[in-house]
């Protein structure tokens, strides 16, 4: 699968035609028909209802498009990362309800602020809950209140200590 095979896949979505497409992808439009029917045999599916002026993506050939439509956004994603251009994608963090409500706001807000393409999405639970998700992947990170029972392939480093007043 070439991603150029992708980009008019989608261009031919946005623009209703084989031959506007190929206006927006710079091929002709037997190029851009070459191309959807070798991404058609490499798949084995058929992408689009040829019976029907103009032709229309079938059931497979909308599952495809979105497909591509992620597979060319991780693509673009993963070279501004590369680059440093940009820091991009979805932070799943998870906190007790003590920091979620005192000391993550304002550092979620600040982390918006100097990288605006990144999503937050915050999950408050118990300590031992959290670690579990970091450890099975369901969370990037978590912030909790007691560093016993971590798996050895988890990192946590202390950030704040605060003395228990009686």
């Amino acid at each position: 699968m070439d991603t150029r095979q992708l980009k008019t896949l989608i261009a031919i979505d946005t623009h209703g035609t084989f031959a506007h497409a190929a206006d927006v992808v710079r091929l002709t439009p037997s190029a851009v028909s070459q191309q959807i029917q070798a991404l058609e045999q490499e798949l084995g599916i058929q992408l689009f209802d040829r019976s029907a002026r103009p032709p229309k993506l079938t059931p497979q050939g909308l599952q495809v498009l979105e497909m591509a439509k992620d597979i060319l956004r991780r693509e673009e994603d993963t070279k501004a990362a590369l680059r440093g251009d940009q820091i991009s994608g979805t932070l799943m963090l998870g906190s007790v309800r003590s920091s979620a409500l005192n000391l993550l706001p304002q550092a979620i807000v600040q982390m918006r602020q100097q990288y605006p393409a990144l999503k937050t999405s915050l999950r408050v639970s118990l300590s031992a809950t959290l670690i579990a998700d970091v450890a099975a992947g369901r969370l990037d990170a978590a912030v909790v209140a007691e560093h016993v029972g971590f798996p050895q392939a988890l990192r946590w480093s202390p950030f704040l200590r605060e003395p228990l007043w009686h």
